[in-house]
């Protein structure tokens, strides 16, 4: 269980790290355009939220598939937020 404390840990700082990388790079380009696209910037933060709620349940990815539905194992709370944030800003993305 610690190694997968580690794990979580690390990724949160890698996911912060695309974030800043992420902001960064649309600051760039409004600077170079004048033109904030609200679509696209949605639409990465989605694809990033996804991936950081992917990573805090990472037993999916270790376990079978009929593990997955066994009472006892059930996604981490905050994964589900980061799948809401995730489907909202990839509506918001789409649209």
């Amino acid at each position: 269980m610690e190694n997968h404390a580690i794990k979580v840990k690390r990724s949160r700082y890698f996911f912060k790290l695309l974030m800043l990388v992420t902001v960064g790079l649309f600051v760039n380009q409004y600077y170079q355009t004048k033109i904030f696209d609200l679509g696209e910037f949605a639409s990465t933060v989605a694809i990033l939220s996804l991936l950081r709620g992917l990573m805090l349940s990472a037993f999916i990815f270790t376990s079978p598939i009929q593990s997955w539905f066994a009472s006892n194992i059930g996604l981490n709370s905050d994964s589900n937020k980061y799948f809401l944030l995730a489907i909202v800003l990839g509506v918001v993305g789409f649209l």
